[in-house]
């Protein structure tokens, strides 16, 4: 376009507001490689991010009686030095991230790299190290009312995304011919999303599935396919997505092992530490009686988990940090202890609160 690759707004408007948008990679002949304005507004909690023009400005004020206060945005790493022109000094900037941004004064201003998480995958989300995290400002003009729509943290983010903390600790195992999945808890949710795809873009063959505990195992899957997981936690608000696993369960291995251990074993636990589920894993080369009890460090019998002669293979056994009354236990730490077939094996595992 010639003036305004995104917006032009003309000098007959009466105000205008913009909030929350994301202008990326916008064109203009002339000046305004994103926004040309005439008129007198707000642009709020906004990114600008490689917009191009043969003159100046990703954001271009034309008219010499017109202000425009620009609050919680990033204009960063478009194709010219400033960022910001026309009548550019009519710009009332705060608590923003502008490249090449002293020359336009405000207060609260940093200028350095936003640090977006992928922009070559088109994601301008913040990094978790960003400088933007709460660097914003939630009352834009003074008058004691909160001019953000909403915000997670001590202070609104520079930027349209707010940064979310993410859930974390996803980890991936098979037992049989199952996935179970655990991950750290996430203080305060009400419950967990967990995604599985095809590809790791996570645009494939998606399934989701909803739990209050932080493990899920998934018994719907095929041999000699690739799954992607991930999960988020709603705690009042959706938190980004944690690391992404994968796994294949290859039908020949399988086979081959014929699904039978050739020794006993008694894993550690995981989580560890854990709140408020945790899953024991334990390997049985032949057909036996099983005991598993945990203990507090007193020695005093908590739970019996397993009591039964079972047949061999890869076992799993959950425990959601309850007694034999059903009641939740303290924190602290506990003992796990598995007898089976002339073995005695005891480990030791962490629930916190």
């Amino acid at each position: 376009t010639a003036y305004g690759g995104a917006v032009l707004i003309g000098e007959d408007a009466v105000g205008f507001s913009i909030q929350r948008c994301i202008f990326i990679n916008n064109s203009s002949n002339n000046n305004g490689a994103a926004v040309s304005a005439g008129a007198s507004g707000t642009i709020g909690s906004s990114t600008f991010y490689g917009n191009t023009t043969n003159q100046e400005g990703a954001i271009n004020i034309y008219n010499n009686t017109t202000s425009i206060d620009i609050y919680n945005s990033i204009i960063w790493n478009n194709n010219m030095q400033y960022q910001i022109a026309g009548y550019g000094y009519n710009t009332n900037l705060s608590h923003s991230n502008v490249k090449n941004g002293t020359m336009y004064g405000g207060v609260n201003n940093i200028y350095s790299d936003p640090m977006f998480t992928n922009i070559f995958a088109n994601d301008f989300t913040l990094d978790s190290n960003s400088p933007c995290i709460d660097a914003g400002v939630i009352d834009y003009d003074n008058d004691w009312d909160s001019d953000v729509d909403y915000y997670y943290g001590i202070a609104p983010d520079m930027g349209a995304h707010e940064f979310l903390v993410a859930a974390e600790g996803l980890q991936i195992y098979t037992a049989n011919s199952s996935v179970i999945l655990a991950w750290n808890p996430f203080e305060g949710a009400q419950y967990y999303t967990i995604e599985r795809a095809t590809d790791s873009l996570f645009t494939t063959n998606i399934t989701s599935n909803f739990v209050s505990i932080n493990t899920y195992t998934d018994t719907d899957i095929e041999f000699d396919t690739h799954y992607y997981y991930r999960v988020a936690a709603y705690a009042g608000y959706l938190t980004g997505w944690s690391n992404v696993v994968s796994i294949i369960l290859e039908s020949a291995s399988i086979s081959d092992l014929g699904q039978i251990p050739t020794s006993f074993a008694m894993h550690q636990n995981f989580p560890n530490p854990f709140n408020p589920m945790t899953i024991v894993r334990y390997d049985l080369p032949e057909d036996g009686l099983v005991n598993i009890i945990v203990y507090d460090m007193m020695g005093r019998k908590v739970r019996t988990l397993v009591n039964d002669h079972q047949s061999s293979g890869y076992k799993t056994v959950q425990w959601d940090a309850t007694n034999v009354f059903g009641n939740p236990v303290s924190a602290g730490v506990y003992l796990y202890q598995i007898d089976y077939g002339g073995f005695r094996h005891i480990k030791k595992m962490i629930f916190l609160k």
